[in-house]
């Protein structure tokens, strides 16, 4: 590219003029320098107010406001921030917020009235991005939303100003929102192609509306003064306080004052000043702040300039060792408030930052402490320093005897082991009293009360009475044990035992027993044995030792002999197998048993129950014996008593079985066993009851299996097992053929499908098979040699010989099919035949089954079939729904060969000549005609082999189809051919500052190579860094790995800077030169803004784009010939702030 040659004039004054640069439209109104009504407390209401300078959307902004939803959650409608490229006198009434209906645009609204129906509100004041003025949320226009406008809040008609945030980043085409500072909503949306049909240039402004509700709504372009301290800065007396500004305003702040409270004069040159006060103090600071637009503000806050602290502390008296010393800070300080202690607790290292620590020291002496104390505002006090004493206590001990018995005194020697002054007192606490008793070295004491007993021994010393030295031991009383014995119940003549169960509380064992039995007799057994020979109490005694020798209180308590019970029981003779109810009792005043003890048979079972039940298998004379034993555990004498058992007779009997239906059967009875004579027999047949004789006949009425039971009883009426068996009567068997389907001519054989209902085997067969022919066999073959009905019978017998009755029916012979079909015939370019079929038969067709090769292909009616080259055969096999197949139908055909082919060709460059060639690959029929298509719009080619030359980069799909001798056509066969080439460009010309390094930015290569090296980074890569002292010019070589390449220039033209320069003057007259007026940036990184006032102070001309520039035109009309003032902001690539202001001579 060429460099621009400009002249430039540089201005000697400038002098800013408030300007109206906004339109106010409807009921808005201006209520001071940067706040606007757009709505009063008033029904049927509409205001907008936009800024009569367009903005453009391919530069970013960052727009802070405060807005006012006024005080009445009822109230509505709401306000929107809108961009729209109509007009500064556009908005609307009522619901719509005065946005409704402005298209194209983008609204930003805040929606404090809930339109359920149409607009699809939510129930709380909400926030939305809407397109063209269509606020229906369940529209394609609601671009993002609704949610809560607040985070914090349902509520924005708060009577509170709340901040709102409108941010436009160009470059990822995204537009964010936040409500009081936290963010809301976003959306990355092409605004500028989307809405604004390709055109950026946009007004802004704010909309407002009422309705039959209303609120007053308001909105101001943000000038909020503000400052901070940094988290480090002290503010102290004599200290340099540095004022950090955080201040936010919509346009540039032009100037600001700073008033400390102080009586020094008032900084107006410094953003974040440096003040020192000379007296502690709370002083007020004004801030005053003035934007571009001439507009005010100002903050006002209280400083607290603290004093200097003075650091203090108190210790308790008497600081013993291993006492935790607590140590109570009493520092102060006049102006300020102490947040921070630093303390040295001891030389040794003890270190704390808490108001009030506490040290425990481990050894004894002098320790020397350290506090430094800080206020809130960071003023420190000097280092106090103190000294305390910790005092060592006396080191005692004493010894006793141990583990005496309960009621004997222990003697206590108390030692002193070492004190570094004279013991002055000892006590002593012994354990069972809360007080200290003695206040002796040495002492003695009897326990009142057994077991462990803390003894604690003290002793202080003249060095500080308040040190005490403490030991603590335990001392152990033996308890005296208890004698016991468990719990005793006993019989007379039975030999018992005495079981003792003494113990001890302290855990040592009993080691001696002494007893008196009551009988006269003694025992120092543990558990003695012996026998009472009368019933009757016993009075006893029991005294015993524990293993330190100390004796129990005596036992005294007495013991009963009991009584032994008498039994006896009734009892009748019986049947085997009849259970026998036993009844048993006490015959004497003993009571009743806790348990009974039966034997029944001598060997025999037994039972534990009074009352058992017991049914004998065996015959014969049984002894029964019963004994019992009472609750007290005493047993009776055994008692014995006989009883007879009766037998049960075994029987069977016997019979001819599986006769025939109407056969009478003899049935004979018979005894297998029986201890007793059998006197009655009883027989039953299927349930009724029959003959009472030994002896008995019968005939059943029904085929199938019946029962026959014979039961008999013995001498004292006792009865047998029952006896049943089944008797099988034999049914007649029926005849049954198989379904049959006979074909003209063809063998085919009956099948028989005869059964028996009660599982007999069939034996014998003879059929009638109706065409004058017999036959015994179980399935005969036959052939019928016409069609139409035959009448055929069939007879059977079962193996018992049992005859069926006579089955007759008649069958159905049917023709033979024939088969028969057409065909398509055969196409030069595909190898499908279609079949029709024609074939003919006395009932239905059920199956086709086509073949050639003799490989069947298809099982329909009327298939379709692919087939190779050459000569081929079909055949066609019907069978009718009778099951006759036909005999095969065949036919005969060609079929032509479709040629298969390939081609063959190199990628290449750009304007290159390219050679595509083709082969007949796949089949050897010869080719007449070649037909190519090279993808990228050019007429088709014909013949073998062509060239041919592309004029872009890109992958090209290459299409080709031959024509074979035999008139039939390909397959397209088709492969892509890449085409390479490059499109260097070095980037646009640049203006620099001497030493700034510029970013290169190559492209339309793959690969780069930049001449000369000199200055560069690197000169191989696309984007190296380029820094010179002198104006260089570089050239360009981009290629590909395929030789592919092309070149260009790139010129930098090195200015003094890094700086800003405006022309003087230029002339908009459209010849070409000199027609924009605009700046030229060196060594800028961060491009501002360049601005352009007319001589009233209005803003005819602003843009953050460096390389645009002023036509001369306001809202498109020529301006005359004059002066006007510019204004352009700046940041270099150090860093540095760069702002400049001058004017401009315009020239028709």
């Amino acid at each position: 590219m060429k460099p621009l040659l400009l002249c430039f004039l540089f201005f000697l004054s400038f002098s800013p003029v408030k300007a109206q640069q906004y339109t106010v439209n409807g009921n808005a109104q201006q209520e001071n320098c940067n706040c606007y009504r757009l709505t009063s407390n008033a029904n049927d209401q509409s205001g907008s107010v936009w800024n009569n300078t367009r903005i453009d959307l391919n530069l970013s902004f960052d727009y802070n406001f405060d807005v006012y939803l006024g005080n009445n959650d009822g109230g509505a409608d709401g306000i929107a921030f809108v961009l729209q490229p109509i007009s500064t006198s556009v908005g609307s009434l009522g619901g719509g917020m005065g946005y409704q209906g402005i298209s194209p645009g983008i609204g930003i609204t805040l929606d404090t009235y809930q339109n359920s129906s149409p607009d699809s509100d939510p129930f709380y004041d909400h926030i939305a991005i809407q397109r063209n003025g269509d606020i229906n949320h369940a529209s394609a226009n609601n671009l993002a939303g609704p949610i809560q406008a607040s985070a914090s809040s349902v509520d924005i008609e708060d009577g509170v100003v709340h901040k709102l945030r409108i941010v436009w980043d160009a470059g990822t085409k995204t537009l964010s929102t936040y409500f009081d500072g936290i963010a809301r909503l976003n959306i990355v949306n092409d605004l500028v192609n989307t809405t604004f049909g390709g055109n950026p240039s946009v007004y802004w402004g704010f909309t407002g509306a009422t309705g039959g509700l209303s609120n007053l709504q308001r909105f101001c372009t943000a000038l909020t003064p503000a400052w901070t301290f940094s988290p480090t800065q002290k503010r102290c007396v004599g200290e340099p306080i540095q004022f950090m500004n955080t201040s936010i305003s919509f346009t540039t702040i032009a100037k600001m004052y700073w008033n400390f409270g102080d009586g020094s004069n008032i900084d107006s040159v410094n953003a974040s000043p440096v003040h020192s006060y000379t007296a502690a103090g709370t002083y007020t600071v004004t801030q005053r702040v003035v934007g571009a637009d001439g507009c005010e503000a100002t903050n006002t806050q209280s400083v607290i300039v603290g004093s200097k602290p003075v650091a203090g502390f108190q210790v308790p008296a008497g600081l013993c060792l291993d006492n935790a010393v607590t140590f109570t800070d009493t520092s102060r300080v006049t102006v300020g408030s102490i947040n921070s202690w630093y303390w040295n607790l001891d030389n040794a290292g003890l270190t704390s930052t808490q108001q009030n620590p506490t040290a425990l020291y481990t050894t004894a002496g002098v320790k020397n402490i350290k506090l430094l104390v800080k206020s809130l505002q960071g003023c420190e006090s000097d280092t106090l320093y103190k000294s305390i004493d910790i005092y060592a206590r006396p080191v005692i001990d004493f010894t006793f005897t141990d583990s005496v018995c309960l009621g004997s005194p222990t003697n206590f020697f108390g030692t002193v082991v070492s004190s570094s002054h004279p013991i002055s007192n000892f006590a002593w606490h012994l354990g069972d009293t809360s007080t200290f008793i003695r206040t002796t070295q040495n002492t003695s004491y009897s326990f009142s009360t057994p077991g462990n007993h803390t003894v604690v021994f003290l002793a202080t010393s003249t060095g500080d009475p308040g040190c005490m030295g403490v030991v603590t031991k335990n001392v152990y009383v033996v308890d005296k044990p208890r004698a016991a014995i468990k719990a005793f119940a006993g019989c007379e003549d039975v030999s018992v035992v005495l079981q003792d169960s003494s113990y001890t509380l302290d855990g040592l064992p009993i080691t001696a027993w002494w007893w008196d039995l009551g009988n006269g007799n003694f025992s120092t057994q543990q558990n003695p044995t012996l026998i009472y020979n009368a019933a009757g109490p016993r009075n006893i005694q029991l005294v015993v030792w524990n293993s330190k020798g100390c004796k129990s209180d005596t036992l005294r308590t007495s013991i009963n002999i009991n009584a032994k019970p008498a039994v006896d029981f009734s009892i009748s003779d019986s049947c085997i197998n009849n259970t026998i109810q036993f009844n048993g009792f006490i015959s004497n005043s003993s009571g009743n048993a806790a348990a009974w003890y039966w034997l029944l048979d001598n060997p025999g079972p037994s039972a534990t129950i009074q009352n058992p039940t017991h049914a004998y298998t065996l015959p014969g004379i049984k002894s029964v014996r019963l004994a019992a034993v009472d609750f007290n555990g005493c047993a009776s004498d055994t008692l014995l008593k006989p009883i007879k058992i009766y037998d049960r007779p075994t029987i069977n009997f016997s019979f001819q079985d599986s006769v025939c239906l109407g056969t009478t059967i003899n049935f004979s009875g018979s005894v297998t066993a029986s201890a007793d004579p059998v006197t009655v027999w009883q027989w039953t047949f299927d349930g009724t009851p029959g003959a009472t004789t030994q002896n008995a006949q019968h005939t059943y009425l029904t085929p199938g299996i019946h029962t026959a039971t014979l039961q008999a009883s013995s001498a004292g009426y006792c009865s047998g097992p029952v006896v049943q068996k089944n008797v099988f009567i034999i049914d007649k068997p029926r005849a049954a053929i198989k379904k049959f389907l006979a074909c003209q001519g063809v063998a085919a054989q009956l099948g028989d499908s005869s059964y028996t209902l009660d599982g007999l085997p069939i034996t014998a067969w003879w059929w009638n098979l109706g065409n004058g022919q017999f036959s015994t066999q179980q399935n005969p073959a036959v052939s019928y040699t016409s069609t139409g009905n035959v009448n055929i019978q069939l007879v059977v017998w079962n193996s018992k010989g049992c005859k069926s009755d006579t089955l007759k029916t008649s069958i159905k012979v049917y023709g033979i099919p024939t088969a028969n079909f057409s065909m398509t015939a055969p196409l030069c370019n595909s190898n499908a035949i279609s079949f029709t079929d024609g074939s003919t038969a006395d009932s239905s067709l059920a199956s086709w089954n086509w073949s050639t090769a003799s490989n069947t292909f298809s099982i329909l009616q009327n298939p379709t079939h692919l087939f190779n080259a050459g000569n081929n055969t079909v055949s066609l096999v019907v069978t009718s729904s009778a099951g006759c197949v036909s005999a095969p139908f065949t036919s005969s055909f060609v079929m032509k060969t479709k040629p298969v082919i390939s081609m063959s060709f190199n990628d290449a460059c750009k304007f290159d000549t390219v050679r595509f060639s083709a082969t007949e690959s796949g089949s050897s029929i010869g080719i007449v005609s070649w037909h190519w298509n090279f993808g990228d719009g050019s007429l088709m080619q014909n013949g073998n082999p062509v060239s041919h030359a592309y004029n872009a980069n890109n992958a090209y799909p290459v299409k080709l189809y031959a024509i074979s001798s035999e008139g039939c056509s390909s397959d397209t066969i088709r492969r892509n051919i890449n085409i390479y080439g490059t499109d260097a460009f070095a980037g646009n010309d640049v203006v620099a500052a001497a030493n700034q390094p510029i970013q290169l930015n190559a492209s339309g290569g793959l690969s780069y190579q930049w001449t000369p090296s000199t200055g560069l980074s690197a000169n191989n890569i696309p984007n190296p860094i380029a820094t010179n002292n002198v104006d260089r010019v570089y050239y360009l070589r981009a290629f590909t790995p395929e030789g592919c390449e092309s070149f260009d220039t790139l010129n930098i033209k090195i200015y003094r800077g890094p700086d800003i320069y405006v022309p003087g003057a230029f002339t908009p007259n459209g010849d070409g030169r000199n027609d924009l007026l605009r700046p030229v940036a060196v060594g800028i990184t961060t491009f501002e803004y360049f601005a352009v006032y007319n001589r009233y102070g209005q803003l005819v001309f602003k843009s953050s784009n460096p390389t645009a520039g002023w036509d001369g035109r306001i809202k498109g009309r020529d301006q005359n010939s004059g002066t006007f003032v510019w204004m352009v902001s700046g940041t270099d690539f150090r860093g540095n702030k760069i702002f400049k202001k001058g004017s401009v001579l315009l020239i028709r």
